[in-house]
């Protein structure tokens, strides 16, 4: 049997575009990000989930079109943002970056129980390599 914490995504065929809520906190992260903002931009428009968490953890790994978008330097996770869970725990989100393209939202929460979605936009504190951690 699966401990809590480990479980996998599954592959979506075909993609899907990203919720509102993922598609917000994505637009958040990528500010906190110190690369061109166009490129940027560019990558979040163009943003497909192509794997999920497959006990709806609220993480997605994404794919962008190469040939839709220029590629920044490539940084594992450049931005954070560290706020209550659905559940009022302390969660962190983390935009990961992959071969100069925005790769996936990692999501946990700091107690180890099982993250439910991401974390509330309102109550989270982002920060990146534009930003000094609080």
């Amino acid at each position: 049997m699966k401990d809590r914490q480990q479980h996998g995504t599954r592959i979506l065929v075909p993609a899907r575009p990203l919720t509102h809520e993922e598609r917000s906190v994505l637009k958040r992260l990528v500010r906190e990000v110190d690369a061109d903002p166009e490129i940027l931009a560019c990558q979040e428009r163009h943003a497909m989930v192509t794997e999920e968490c497959d006990v709806r953890c609220g993480m997605v790994i994404f794919g962008v079109s190469e040939s839709a978008c220029a590629t920044i330097n490539d940084q594992n996770a450049p931005a954070t943002g560290d706020g209550p869970d659905k559940d009022g725990a302390p969660a962190s989100v983390l935009l990961h970056i992959r071969d100069g393209y925005i790769w996936m939202l990692e999501v946990y929460r700091h107690d180890r129980q099982p993250v439910r979605g991401l974390p509330d936009l309102d109550k989270t504190v982002f920060y990146g390599t534009k930003s000094a951690p609080p």
